[in-house]
């Protein structure tokens, strides 16, 4: 996280969430994939591999905190093994972060 946080009890039966521990100023970054914090597949079959290898729990814990994500190359950077089509993992209390669509809520 690039923002300062906590973790603490969502409520409502939704067990842990990630909060800003201060205001954070619109348009700010708050999580950045160079923190060294993110795992990194190229492939669907890779990634499956690994977690196949994890105990079931954290295997479970460990597909939430995945998405899939197109990153576009920026000049200077044509080798960045990002580029593409990417399975990231968050490795970090980013895992928790998520937005408040769905539930009749605005993010804060």
């Amino acid at each position: 996280m690039t923002v300062p946080s906590e973790i603490k009890a969502a409520g409502g039966g939704k067990g842990k969430g990630l909060f800003a521990s201060e205001m954070i100023k619109k348009g700010s970054l708050v999580m950045s994939l160079n923190a060294g914090n993110v795992g990194i597949f190229k492939d669907g079959a890779t990634w499956r591999k690994f977690v196949a290898t994890l105990p079931r729990e954290t295997a479970c814990n460990f597909i939430e905190w995945c998405w899939i994500q197109e990153i576009i190359p920026e000049e200077g950077n044509e080798d960045d093994i990002r580029n593409g089509l990417t399975i990231f993992c968050a490795f970090d209390e980013s895992s928790l972060m998520n937005a408040a669509w769905g539930y009749g809520e605005e993010a804060n």
